[in-house]
C-alpha cells in the first residue's frame, strides 16, 4: 500500500479489492463530498450513511428494472436524435 496524499492510497492486492468494496459496508461519505452542486437535501450529496439510505430508499421505486425499461422508447428516441 502507498500513500498518494492525505485522502488517497494506492492499493496493488487484488485479495483487497472486497475488503475495501465490501457490498455490505456501510460507511459515511467523506464531508468534502456534502453539499455536492449546492443541493444540501439531495441523497447524492448526503454524507451520512443512514440519512443517504433514508433518502435513496424513497426514490428507489423510480429506479426500478420494469420502470426504466418502460422508459426505454423514449430514451431510444432522444438517442437517435
Amino acid at each position: 500500500m502507498v500513500r498518494i496524499n492525505p485522502c488517497e492510497l494506492h492499493i496493488d492486492d487484488p485479495e483487497f479489492y472486497e475488503t475495501i468494496y465490501a457490498p455490505s459496508a456501510s460507511f459515511d461519505k467523506l464531508k468534502v463530498f456534502e453539499n455536492r452542486f449546492s443541493i444540501p437535501k439531495a441523497a447524492f450529496s448526503t454524507a451520512a450513511y443512514s440519512l443517504h439510505k433514508h433518502r435513496r430508499a424513497a426514490l428507489s421505486p423510480f429506479f426500478t428494472k420494469s420502470k426504466m425499461q418502460a422508459h426505454a422508447p423514449f430514451i431510444q428516441s432522444l438517442v437517435e436524435i
